[in-house]
């Protein structure tokens, strides 16, 4: 200790680590300003797409983006077009047409000088930008480099994402949360990244994008790496209907690049669908430690709970969406059979994560309000966790859902200063009043971010 070391009496109250939502949304970049984009799979051949395009073109003051989503290659019926065939439709435009799994885009020569991607930018792969006799990028753009018309684009919303950011991390360290799993869009992931380039990031963050554009992070990682302990990349997000053969595809070939796969999930068939694409991939590529996750598997069969340790699995669980399956079994709809059984996926050597999979910018749950949840919930045998376990789950465990468990997590030596100092010790007396707890003093990295002393 120093002269200036401030001491701080807690008088009797709790002092945690960080705690880290591990599944939450921080943003959701407004892509759709001033218009939508043009959702190409429900387009017919090219006559249309030139249509629609031309139609925005008319409509939209010059320098505005034009953006296009979801396109396969039966919507072209033939070679992909170029920055040409889009320059004769929108020359005072920038356009930028994604794919439908979001590993190749299409760009107009207005948005390659935007994005400066001319002849002596570098290929991130080989070969990722397409080029013709002359060594001019064709405007066909595959993997990695794609962050560069991206990037460029989300400068157009700069200050306002940087407000709606900086009032989200005020919100959730007013609660006590020092790290967050962030999942959506390239666009997200950008808007976080520029933050965390600029040193503004006050949170902890680790941003998985969408799994079907796994090749896009596999370019990136190789090219920009894995970030730092301020904000990470290594997780990709499945959304979505889960196909055996298109979801094998995808996580078979983000764990050769190193990526670790989560799935959302919306019912028992997709659940067992999705651990049989972990098990496989598990087997054939040999991984000692894959960390596979299943997001929402809340309601977990018995007979599957063994099956979860076998694939190398963590449970990543979200304690106020309970409610809704309260909800719908009030409508009507058969009760969860298995429903948030922890005590035996722990007792089965699996890990669970706890998050809230919220959008902070219109609602913020404290963790303290979602640990009494889990805490007020028995599973169907009348267990239920201990006030240490689920703390475990939102600090230590939640840290190893992220790779990070050697970082954070928990005090002690050698980890990161992340901690947070509660108005009470909320691990004595009634699990029924620990969501009234408050944090009064929440640090990251052994600064200050929040202090209500």
């Amino acid at each position: 200790m120093g002269a200036k070391t401030r001491i701080v009496d807690g008088k009797g109250s709790l002092v945690t680590p960080g705690l880290n939502d591990s599944h939450i949304h921080l943003m959701s970049y407004d892509r759709a300003h001033p218009f939508p984009p043009i959702f190409l799979r429900f387009l017919h051949g090219r006559q249309q797409v030139a249509e629609k395009i031309a139609s925005y073109a008319a409509k939209l003051p010059k320098g505005s983006w034009i953006l296009g989503e979801d396109w396969t290659d039966s919507v072209w019926a033939g070679p992909l077009p170029t920055r040409v065939w889009l320059d004769s439709l929108a020359p005072d435009h920038p356009v930028w047409l994604v794919g439908r799994e979001g590993n190749s885009g299409i760009a107009n020569s207005a948005a390659l000088r935007a994005a400066k991607i001319d002849r002596q930018t570098a290929d991130e792969p080989p070969g990722a930008i397409e080029r013709d006799g002359k060594g001019d990028a064709t405007g066909v753009i595959r993997g990695g480099p794609m962050w560069r018309i991206e990037a460029t684009l989300i400068e157009r919303s700069r200050d306002a994402d940087d407000r709606a950011i900086e009032q989200v991390m005020t919100g959730l360290l007013r609660t006590g949360v020092t790290s967050v799993q962030h999942n959506n869009s390239w666009y997200d992931f950008l808007v976080l990244r520029r933050l965390h380039q600029e040193a503004k990031l006050r949170i902890r963050i680790y941003a998985s994008p969408p799994l079907p554009a796994w090749e896009r992070l596999r370019d990136y990682v190789g090219a920009q790496g894995r970030g730092d302990t301020w904000m990470h990349w290594g997780g990709l997000k499945g959304y979505g209907a889960i196909q055996a053969d298109q979801y094998y595809r995808w996580v078979s070939g983000a764990s050769k690049a190193g990526l670790q796969v989560m799935a959302h999930l919306g019912s028992e068939s997709e659940m067992r669908q999705l651990l049989q694409v972990y098990g496989r991939v598990r087997g054939e590529q040999k991984l000692t430690d894959p960390r596979f996750r299943l997001e929402h598997g809340h309601d977990m069969p018995a007979d599957l709970i063994p099956v979860l340790a076998q694939v190398g699995a963590v449970a990543s669980m979200q304690p106020p969406l309970l409610a809704h399956f309260d909800q719908r079994t009030a409508l009507g709809v058969p009760a969860p059979k298995n429903l948030f059984p922890c005590r035996a996926i722990l007792e089965a050597g699996v890990r669970i994560a706890f998050g809230t999979d919220t959008y902070p910018a219109t609602e913020i749950i404290a963790p303290a309000a979602s640990l009494q949840m889990a805490l007020e919930r028995a599973a169907p045998d009348g267990t239920r966790l201990t006030i240490d376990e689920a703390l475990r789950a939102y600090t230590l465990d939640a840290a190893y859902a992220e790779f990070a468990e050697r970082e954070k997590g928990s005090l002690e030596p050698g980890k990161l200063a992340d901690f947070v100092l509660f108005d009470r010790d909320f691990t004595r007396g009634s699990v029924h009043s620990i969501g009234n707890a408050e944090a009064r003093m929440t640090v990251v990295g052994g600064r200050v971010m929040y202090d209500a002393l």
